[in-house]
């Protein structure tokens, strides 16, 4: 039986300095059925000579303005023909044998809609593997995006059942669609290292924390709405100004109780304040720390967020802004 085609889209503009490693780094796999596809935005830097100097190891390129890295992303699902998918950014690598590594443990776990592993985050100075055991995987699912995005690979069946990526989240539109998975199929965490995350100043990641923090509620708000039984956690967003109203839903196919929501709900307030610490937004901090201090104070200790608190209510934001530039 021939391996599956797994898709790997990269979505690229004006990212030629770090381009030609990522193709070395897919076309190295030595995976017989892998489909490489660059969508790349109308770059004007050496992008596009590199790519047509790579053209061979690909199966489909195209340069032309688009609407932006989910735009760019959707494009290339549109011609993807893989049974296994994910987008691999220009600026990250896949590490050797992934990709034979991958279609493995999909033919182990054929119910999985995901698969997840570790990747080395990596810059100039350090690295250290990122993506390990975490504690409540299945609400954190639900939550945020608790693993790596380019160690994460998809099925068709789950991209078909899911569809594409929503055209209106710029930042969010990877923990948007996993959550569309997580409500149709089972999530596989696995201790592969698959990928390298590049950490550097003009990564999103990196620049726009409260866009992060914005478009994860729209989608949460959007899974509330999505049970019967939710009325009350969507009021208490409400009363922290981060619900995001609407009449959308998502499909569910799997059981999740009362219980199961509520766990949820605590990791989701628990990623808003990591983006609106790092935005240095500390009145967002304080009232969505002080708030979970009411309902679960055991939760606030458990994820190491009380000192977070505590900063948020004792300290202003230039001393928080200060020690952060000493210690990076």
């Amino acid at each position: 039986m021939p391996d599956p085609i797994i898709s790997i889209i990269t979505p690229s503009y004006n990212q030629g300095r770090y381009l030609e490693e990522n193709i070395h780094s897919i076309a190295g796999q030595g995976y017989q059925g892998v489909e490489h596809i660059i969508i790349d935005g109308g770059s004007t830097d050496n992008s596009v000579d590199i790519i047509r100097q790579h053209a061979g190891k690909l199966t489909y390129w195209i340069s032309e303005p688009d609407q932006g890295q989910t735009d760019a992303i959707n494009k290339g699902l549109a011609v993807a023909k893989g049974d296994i998918i994910t987008w691999i950014n220009s600026d990250d690598l896949l590490m050797p044998d992934a990709l034979e590594k991958v279609a493995a443990y999909f033919d182990k776990h054929p119910e999985a809609g995901l698969i997840h592993g570790q990747t080395v985050l990596f810059s100039e100075s350090s690295s250290r593997v990122h993506g390990g055991d975490k504690d409540d995987l299945p609400y954190r699912y639900l939550a945020g995006v608790p693993f790596p995005q380019p160690s994460s690979f998809f099925t068709r069946k789950a991209l078909e059942l899911a569809g594409g990526l929503d055209p209106e989240l710029h930042y969010g539109m990877d923990y948007d669609l996993f959550v569309r998975i997580a409500l149709q199929f089972d999530l596989l965490k696995v201790e592969d290292v698959f990928s390298k995350y590049r950490l550097h100043d003009e990564s999103k990641t990196m620049t726009d924390s409260a866009a992060f923090a914005r478009d994860w509620s729209k989608t949460f708000s959007k899974l509330l709405r999505s049970f019967s039984f939710t009325e009350d956690l969507i009021r208490q967003l409400d009363d922290l100004g981060i619900y995001v109203p609407g009449t959308d839903t998502f499909g569910v196919a799997k059981s999740f109780d009362r219980s199961f929501l509520e766990r949820s709900f605590l990791y989701f307030l628990f990623y808003q304040v990591h983006f609106y610490y790092e935005a240095l937004d500390m009145d967002k901090v304080r009232m969505i720390t002080q708030h979970i201090k009411s309902i679960d104070p055991a939760f606030l200790k458990q994820t190491g967020l009380q000192p977070v608190y505590l900063r948020s209510r004792y300290f202003p934001r230039s001393v928080i802004a200060l020690a952060r530039k000493i210690t990076r």
